[in-house]
């Protein structure tokens, strides 16, 4: 349907009293395009219309990784555009309705307006998962690199990273300028069928961050989520939806950054993106054994409302660091109901410190989140001796 609302002046025809032949949908087209043929005229392309989302523009790191996959012949996906005759120009004019970013990070690479940006690379062990140095830390590598082959067919990785467009090989050049690309044209006059279009094209919402960080998990890493996803700690205040969108796998990965720092990180979603190579078998344990011993705390609380003070996102994961410092600290309660009072007393009586309760994903206010609950619980525990 090519409208949001009903015209009352067009009839509705059930399906047995459709007769012959009939006309669906829109007038559209395309073609493939050349980034040459862009950069001969890049002002035909209006990027700027808007019902394109906010215009935030991509970092320096996604634009360089777009380069990275047109000189490796990975697809950018199609340009959705309208199609508008410019009369006073005697030419076409696309109204670019998704694909403005990557088109102006191409115009402005091409142009020598942007170097290209070094990525973060963990190296590969002889396991196939991130390779670690003598004392357990991955090891990175920091280029923005393409793969090939040298004169003798041995697989190399060039680094491009920090070049100018005009500093790559001639050959290189010639690659990006021959690159194909998809435009779809789409042709129509009636605004409300770009807002159509709009819809239809993110009904099948584009993947998050986080859904995106789930193909650079390591392969353990990814199996654990799998069985941690399912908790119902990690669900608590989030939404049917947040979970659905794999809100609920951040939580775990942010727990996981504080247990492997030892409460001396930040939670951003860059954060995470950085460290999580760092999450080792050890690690995994850990928040395997925390996130148990806290769901059974979770599922054996009756009332709702007591739950929900106890228990959110960033409270889990205060308490998923709370259980396993406990733990090496040998003084963690076997008897949960012993956890259970001391949680009930903190969040629901206690909470004298109100940062450490907020949502906030700064290094400061996590440890001061994280650190406040433990210092209460083992003054709580000397407490009953």
């Amino acid at each position: 349907m090519l409208s949001i609302k009903i015209d009352p002046n067009v009839p509705i025809v059930k399906m047995d009293k459709i007769n012959g032949f009939f006309d669906f949908g829109l007038e559209a087209g395309g073609r493939t395009w050349t980034i040459a043929e862009y950069m001969e005229r890049p002002t035909i392309f209006i990027t700027n219309d808007p019902i394109q989302r906010n215009n935030t523009a991509w970092s320096d790191e996604q634009g360089s990784e777009l380069f990275a996959s047109i000189i490796e012949r990975v697809s950018i996906g199609s340009i959705k555009t309208q199609v508008i005759q410019n009369l006073k120009a005697k030419r076409r004019n696309y109204i670019v309705l998704d694909g403005a970013q990557r088109l102006t990070w191409i115009k402005n690479i091409i142009r020598n307006l942007k170097p290209l940006a070094k990525l973060r690379y963990a190296v590969e062990g002889d396991d196939g998962e991130a390779k670690k140095d003598a004392e357990g830390n991955t090891i990175y590598v920091e280029g923005l690199f393409v793969e090939g082959v040298d004169n003798e067919d041995n697989k190399v990785y060039l680094d491009i990273s920090g070049l100018y467009f005009k500093d790559l090989p001639v050959t290189i050049q010639n690659r990006i300028y021959s690159y194909n690309f998809e435009v779809e044209e789409y042709y129509f006059d009636n605004p409300e069928i770009k807002k159509v279009l709009f819809s239809r094209w993110n009904n099948g919402e584009s993947l998050t961050p986080i859904e995106k960080l789930k193909s650079k998990l390591s392969d353990p890493l990814l199996l654990a989520t799998v069985t941690l996803k399912e908790k119902e700690i990690f669900k608590a205040g989030l939404s049917p939806k947040k979970v659905d969108r794999e809100e609920n796998l951040m939580a775990i990965l942010q727990s996981m950054a504080v247990i492997n720092t030892d409460n001396n990180t930040g939670l951003s979603m860059k954060t995470i993106s950085a460290i999580h190579y760092d999450f080792s078998i050890e690690v995994i344990e850990k928040v395997s054994f925390a996130s148990t011993y806290l769901n059974d705390i979770y599922t054996s609380i009756e009332e709702t409302k007591l739950r929900n003070k106890i228990f959110n996102k960033t409270k889990t994961i205060a308490l998923m660091y709370v259980v396993s410092k406990a733990r090496d600290e040998e003084i963690l309660p076997d008897n949960q109901e012993t956890f259970l009072e001391w949680a009930t007393q903190y969040y629901t009586r206690e909470i004298a410190i109100p940062n450490a309760t907020s949502g906030t994903t700064s290094g400061d206010r996590v440890k001061a989140r994280n650190s406040a609950p433990l210092v209460h619980m083992r003054q709580y525990l000397l407490s009953l001796k």
